[in-house]
Order: structure tokens, then C-alpha cells, then sequence
């Protein structure tokens, strides 16, 4: 008899767990459904398209919702771009300014929150106030501009931190514009590791859409890498899941080039892409101009330098007949390679007609 009524308390205690594990199940079923109708294409209801978060030139970037990625070796000057991505969203286009043609508008003084998780604090402090220089700003900063270097803390402070700063900034400043993080490879111990990698670029996309901010990412490549692999795992999960990755290289020159040609609303090969440079007057980089126009730079610096050189020693006047014989002994070439070698200085300015159908070298390009 008793055994019975153990028994039958048992199935009781059975029947209890089966039938809340149901209504567990029900509710969970239900709150997914709703998540899933939430996010269902409608074709009745086109969603908007968000404006340009950051642009470059007349290039689009990055949007809301996303994460851009900046990859680049190393010393070759993200930290820079950084810099004058912060100074284009406090200018907000309303002033004359360097920066490197990164153009942004933060017209609701929504939150920008920096961290710099690869220099030391006095670095940390030196390259925001760089940017503030930059920005053309005379007084204090806007409020809404918030830097945390975050170097000498762990990796779970800087994992922890990062959802109470965004809720801390949206009821100062109503949202979120974007967050800027130098040394997305600090908020994990292994970017080899393809759980660790995931589950951080997830994360962030998610942050990203739920805040409706941008968040610009800064990873390094892997040295020597010709194509710009960056590192391991997280590296590849960032450069699938970003908007734009945004590359930089450096020449032997120490002219930095902006590019990306994995991108989703921009293509910008290197050869078109946007230049800048140390500068020891102004104690900062600055802009260099686009790629293009550089190279056509550097094509007539050296174009003056051959002419240069070749007429230096020869500033007379001279028959055509007297400029092959100068060229084919100077360049040490054949009758007909002298002919071509004139005619393409003659077409560039290079030589020029003087009295009497003379020609001469043109020393004054």
C-alpha cells in the first residue's frame, strides 16, 4: 500500500515536470516565432535605406547596422585613420579640414565612443587630441565624444565593458553614432580559435544592429601578406561579416594608401585610392591626395629630372640634326630611338621651338 501511494507520487511528480517541460517548450516556440515574424521580408514594406555613416570622397563605407573593418600591417597608420575618421564625425563637414577625405555627419549628437586597447594611455591620450586638432575645433570637445584606452585592463573587462559604456552613452546622448575600437584582436585570448572568433564578430553585428550605430574595427594583417590576410579566424569572420574592410599599405616613400576592393556599396582599387603621410611641420599626418593624382605627380617629378639631366649640359640651341646626335651619345641609342626619344619630349614640353626653328631643352617645367 505504500509503495502504491510512492508510487503514485512519483507519476505525479512526472506528469508535473512533463507537462511544465511542454509549456516551457510552448513559450519557447511561441518567443521564437515572434522573433522570426519580426524580422519576415515583406514585400508591402520596404525598408529604408539608412544614410551614409562614413564616407570617403564619394564613396560609401559603412552604414548603420554593420561593422567595417580597418586592416593594415604593422606602423603603417590605422591609428591615423582612426584619428581623422574621429575628427570628420566632430567636424561634420562644416569646416575646411584634413582627413584624408573621410567625411562624416553626426547631426544628433548621438554617442562616439573610441577605445584603444594597443598603446599606452599618454599614446592613447596624444592621438584624440590629435584628432580634436584636426577636427578644427578650438574649445573642449563635444560631450558625446567618449575615448577609454583600455590597454592595461583584461580581456574580460574590455568584453564586459563594452555593453555597459553603449547603455551608459545612449541615455547621456539619446544613441549610439558609432564605436571605434583600435585592437579588435584584444577582446579575445586566441584569433585562431573559431568558437572564440565567432562568437566576438556575432556579438559585435548584433551590438551593432541593436544600438543602429556603425562599429569600425582595427585589425592587424599578418606580416608580409601580400593580399592582405589578417588574423586567423577572427580575421576571415571579420572580412566576411564587414560592410566595407577598409585596407592601407605603405610605400617605400612612407605614403600610406586607402583602398578597398571588398566592399558592399564601394569599389576603390589602390591605384584610385586615398594618400597620406607623416608630417613633421604639422607633428601629425596629413593628406596626400588621391593615388591617381600622386602617381601623375610622381610621373612628371621624374619627367622633369630626365629632362633635367639631359639638358642640363646642352641649354644651347640646336638643329633637329644636332638634338639626335646630342640624345643618341647622352642616352647611347640608335638614330631612330633618338627620333621617337625627341618626339615623345617634344609632346610632353620637354623640348621646345625657339627662334629660327631651333629647338632647345625646356629647363622650366
Amino acid at each position: 500500500m505504500i509503495n502504491e501511494k510512492i508510487n503514485k507520487q512519483i507519476e505525479k511528480i512526472i506528469d508535473q515536470e512533463i507537462n511544465q517541460k511542454a509549456e516551457t517548450n510552448q513559450m519557447e516556440t511561441e518567443k521564437l516565432l515572434e522573433i522570426l515574424e519580426e524580422r519576415k521580408f515583406d514585400f508591402s514594406v520596404p525598408r529604408e535605406k539608412p544614410e551614409p555613416s562614413l564616407e570617403i570622397g564619394d564613396h560609401t563605407l559603412a552604414t548603420t547596422g554593420n561593422i567595417m573593418n580597418i586592416q593594415a600591417g604593422v606602423k603603417v597608420g590605422k591609428s591615423a585613420a582612426v584619428d581623422a575618421i574621429m575628427a570628420a564625425q566632430m567636424n561634420g563637414g562644416f569646416m575646411e579640414i584634413d582627413t584624408f577625405e573621410f567625411k562624416a555627419l553626426n547631426e544628433n549628437g548621438h554617442a562616439v565612443i573610441h577605445i584603444d586597447t594597443e598603446q599606452s594611455r599618454f599614446d592613447a591620450d596624444a592621438l584624440v587630441r590629435r584628432s580634436i586638432k584636426r577636427s578644427g575645433i578650438d574649445e573642449s570637445p563635444p560631450s558625446w565624444l567618449q575615448s577609454y584606452s583600455l590597454a592595461d585592463v583584461d580581456i574580460a573587462v574590455r568584453r564586459a565593458s563594452l555593453p555597459i559604456l553603449l547603455e551608459q552613452a545612449k541615455e547621456q546622448h539619446g544613441g549610439i553614432f558609432s564605436i571605434l575600437i583600435d585592437g579588435i584582436g584584444d577582446f579575445l585570448t586566441d584569433p585562431n580559435d573559431p568558437i572564440q572568433s565567432f562568437g566576438l564578430v556575432d556579438e559585435l553585428h548584433k551590438l551593432a544592429i541593436e544600438n543602429d550605430c556603425v562599429i569600425i574595427t582595427v585589425l592587424h594583417e599578418n606580416p608580409n601578406s601580400e593580399y592582405g590576410k589578417t588574423r586567423g579566424h577572427l580575421g576571415s569572420q571579420l572580412s566576411r561579416k564587414a560592410e566595407t574592410n577598409l585596407r592601407l599599405t605603405k610605400d617605400k616613400n612612407g605614403i600610406t594608401t586607402i583602398f578597398s576592393t571588398d566592399s558592399r556599396h564601394c569599389h576603390i582599387p589602390k591605384e584610385h585610392g586615398f594618400c597620406f603621410h607623416w608630417c613633421d611641420e604639422s607633428q601629425m599626418h596629413v593628406g596626400f591626395g588621391g593615388a591617381q593624382e600622386l602617381r601623375e605627380q610622381e610621373k612628371q617629378e621624374a619627367f622633369k629630372a630626365e629632362v633635367f639631366e639631359i639638358g642640363m649640359p646642352h641649354q644651347g640651341k640646336y638643329t633637329y640634326t644636332q638634338l639626335v646626335k646630342i640624345v643618341m651619345d647622352h642616352r647611347t641609342i640608335q638614330d631612330r630611338s633618338a627620333k621617337a626619344y625627341i618626339k615623345k619630349l617634344r609632346e610632353a614640353g620637354g623640348i621646345v621651338e625657339v627662334e629660327n626653328g631651333r629647338l632647345s631643352f625646356n629647363l622650366d617645367l
